[in-house]
């Protein structure tokens, strides 16, 4: 990761990344810290050494499958994290910090991973806007006005389990309050979604400076929801119900 990062062109960085992605383990680090679709529930741990030294240690995969599935959340979570942090190999804390951060830090993205190993991990791909061409147009059609904010995904597997991300697949930190309100649409439509939307609080750039800085947690941003998609049916990029459908649920 090192080395990658100290590489200044993409194409050198590749070939680099063909051998190193040989090893399975920096394989299995990689996948874990780029893939948008695996997400941990934490992005820190806590370090209280009679927990960490009175709990069986697992494997180290072993632990972030569990953190993906949701097996092990919260304060469990966190801890089992510390204990892995203090108690594992010397450079084990800096590569979790990097997995729960979802980013290598070194210059490297997932179209670069994966034109040096294709297909090791899953590309976010969404929609982005388009120039209104009238010729184009088949009414009748949707509309609503476009908010100069940030755009922002957020996936909701459960009350609970919300993750939000950029474009990019970049995860944001939204306020609890917000995350809250996402989480409690999920008792009501009885299964996992997507929202798509865009985050705004005044300008454009105070936006941007507000969704970068950590833990922040403002109650003046807001979020602009145009789109509910199924979880499932967003995960294979597939055909899903209708557009008026999925609007109908955000109006109720």
């Amino acid at each position: 990761i090192e080395q990658l990062g100290s590489l200044k062109s993409r194409k050198d960085k590749i070939v680099l990344l063909k051998t190193a992605l040989i090893d399975e383990t920096f394989r299995k680090i990689v996948k874990y810290a780029l893939d948008p679709f695996i997400t941990f529930g934490i992005t820190d741990y806590i370090i209280e050494p009679e927990a960490i030294y009175s709990i069986p240690r697992k494997d180290f995969f072993e632990f972030l499958d569990d953190l993906a599935e949701r097996r092990l959340t919260g304060y469990a979570a966190r801890t089992m994290a510390g204990q892995h942090a203090v108690l594992g190999e010397f450079y084990l804390e800096d590569i979790l910090k990097l997995i729960l951060a979802k980013d290598l830090r070194c210059g490297v993205g997932v179209k670069t991973v994966n034109a040096a190993y294709p297909n090791l991990i899953k590309e976010f791909k969404v929609s982005a806007a388009e120039l209104y061409r009238e010729c184009d147009a088949v009414f009748p059609m949707l509309e609503s006005m476009k908010i100069d904010g940030i755009r922002c995904f957020a996936l909701c597997r459960g009350p609970k389990d919300v993750v939000s991300l950029s474009r990019n697949g970049k995860p944001i930190e939204l306020p609890k309050l917000m995350t809250k309100q996402i989480g409690r649409l999920h008792h009501r439509v009885k299964q996992d979604f997507v929202l798509d939307g865009e985050l705004k609080s005044g300008h454009f750039s105070n936006t941007v400076s507000l969704v970068k800085t950590k833990g922040s947690n403002n109650v003046d941003l807001e979020y602009f929801v145009f789109d509910f998609i199924p979880l499932e049916q967003f995960l294979v990029q597939g055909k899903t119900v209708s557009q008026i459908e999925r609007y109908s649920i955000l109006q109720y």
